[in-house]
């Protein structure tokens, strides 16, 4: 706990200015919803900070679920994934989990939802993916190709 308010003391003030959207993504989600897809972040920022982020690019209404960390109980992203699925009705079958980190890939096989790697991120490169035979995308509109 100390140090995730550690953490919360510095992101309050300055981190959240950090914060940058990745080229593409709100195209990306246009088009899913465009598709008529759900669109859920499972996201271990805390849930606040999260939905503040998304309002302040003026993307949180495009967002039909978004579950993030908990300051009062622990969460992990296999519950915030299943709290996602919960909120928009989906199924294992019917999710599609779009993830840069390890925590996010086994999380997604922990969840039974296919996942994909953005390599773009900051976890997952290239050759992870190659080596565990997982999916990938370089940009975020290289998703609309695997649908």
């Amino acid at each position: 706990m100390e140090a995730i308010h550690r953490y919360i003391k510095f992101y309050i003030p300055d981190g959240i200015s950090m914060a940058e959207i990745f080229p593409g993504i709100e195209e990306l989600i246009d088009e899913l919803k465009n598709r008529g897809y759900s669109i859920g972040l499972a996201t271990m920022m805390e849930e606040g900070y999260a939905k503040q982020t998304l309002n302040d690019y003026g993307l949180l209404g495009k967002f039909d679920s978004v579950k993030g960390a908990s300051l009062k109980i622990a969460l992990s992203k296999y519950d915030l994934i299943k709290d996602c699925m919960r909120e928009v009705g989906a199924s294992p079958q019917e999710t599609i989990m779009i993830g840069d980190g390890e925590d996010d890939h086994n999380s997604a096989v922990k969840a039974d939802v296919r996942f994909v790697a953005a390599i773009y991120g900051y976890g997952i490169d290239r050759q992870y993916c190659i080596d565990k035979n997982i999916e990938f995308i370089e940009k975020p509109l290289d998703l609309l190709n695997l649908l």
